[in-house]
């Protein structure tokens, strides 16, 4: 790399210009954005139901299926994904198991999302940030891994986090019905 220009700042991205050196000597201007890692949590309530909020989102002007997420602040991966569970839906859980990481657009993005299991969540008083309008689901987990790999839950990276959840999820509930049913 060259150097750096920003064309935008913002709390929430900004807009990078790198001007770099390619292999194959020529120069060019690449600009993406710049922006904080990302949690997602796929929350399953202690009746067994997958929590998904449909929100409304003003780039696409649409409303979206999607799961609980935000960015990742000074606190680390972890807290921040008990953090964002707490403000979207005023949810505490008894466990929150890591599932992996992954990038969004790796061409025009730096974001890094952490997906997180949430289990026995137990939902209460949500506390928002303003810009927030949604609402909360809950779903069956069929219905729910079903609109994952169908399109239906149509943002990508909700999508990815409850298709990497969906064998953990499966193990939680079938042990669950084991010990009822003792």
């Amino acid at each position: 790399m060259l150097d750096t220009e920003y064309l935008l700042r913002s709390p929430w991205r900004d807009l990078r210009v790198d001007r770099v050196k390619l292999h194959t000597g020529d120069e060019i201007r690449y600009s993406y954005l710049e922006m904080a890692d990302a949690v997602f949590v796929v929350p399953v309530t202690t009746e067994g139901k997958i929590v998904v909020l449909r929100q409304y989102r003003h780039p696409i002007r649409a409303w979206t299926w999607e799961i609980v997420g935000g960015g990742i602040g000074p606190e680390g991966p972890v807290s921040s994904a008990h953090r964002e569970l707490l403000e979207e839906i005023g949810g505490t859980c008894r466990q929150l198991v890591p599932l992996g990481s992954y990038y969004l657009g790796v061409a025009t993005l730096t974001t890094r999302s952490h997906a997180f299991l949430a289990l026995d969540v137990e939902l209460g008083e949500a506390h928002r940030e303003p810009m927030e309008l949604l609402e909360i689901v809950t779903l069956d987990p069929d219905d729910v891994f079903a609109r994952a790999r169908d399109g239906r839950i149509d943002e990508s990276q909700s999508a990815l986090a409850l298709l990497m959840a969906e064998p953990y999820v499966r193990a939680h509930l079938a042990a669950r019905a084991a010990r009822l049913s003792e």
